[in-house]
């Protein structure tokens, strides 16, 4: 290996980290011309390039930064999207609205008036026949209170569920 070959390597090295001075990038160029060898023709080339003018347009400046606005705004309704579609918010969503219905409908149920009196499980406490059909009416009272509370969890579904598909957009 020539003495030329190991200055090019020192000045190519100063080069691609950016310590090279102006003198020194001078030197790299002319030492490049003068050299034969095939290991440093990328880098001739790459400085042939680099010296070449190119013409940059008049409204670069505006057109780069609008675009870089442009570019800012898609990543802040990418970010309120992704927010939006978490599925921990939509589970307690969910959640509040389901229990929201449940006691809705437990309040109605309540306000009604559907509950067994204590006179008549008394009454029927005497006889084995007539307990079991008042067991049975209070098990109805009960099957259609919770009929009406599930009624209301499938609606806050429906609505959780319509919430969703209108949040993702679909």
């Amino acid at each position: 290996m020539n003495n030329n070959s190991k200055d090019i390597r020192s000045l190519l090295e100063r080069f691609y980290s950016g310590e090279a001075t102006e003198a020194e990038e001078r030197e790299l160029r002319e030492l490049l011309e003068q050299t034969t060898a095939e290991e440093f023709e990328t880098d001739r080339l790459i400085l042939r390039g680099l010296e070449q003018s190119v013409k940059v347009p008049d409204d670069f400046e505006e057109r780069l930064s609008s675009a870089i606005d442009g570019w800012d705004a898609a990543e802040r309704a990418a970010e309120r999207r992704r927010w939006l579609l978490r599925p921990v918010m939509w589970r307690r969503v969910a959640g509040i609205a389901a229990s929201v219905a449940l006691l809705v409908g437990v309040g109605m149920t309540m306000s009604r008036g559907t509950h067994v009196d204590q006179a008549e499980m008394a009454d029927a406490s005497g006889n084995h026949v007539e307990a079991y059909a008042a067991t049975e009416k209070a098990l109805t009272i009960f099957a259609r209170a919770l009929n009406k509370g599930m009624d209301g969890v499938e609606f806050a579904e429906q609505v959780s569920d319509k919430a969703m598909s209108t949040a993702m957009g679909i």
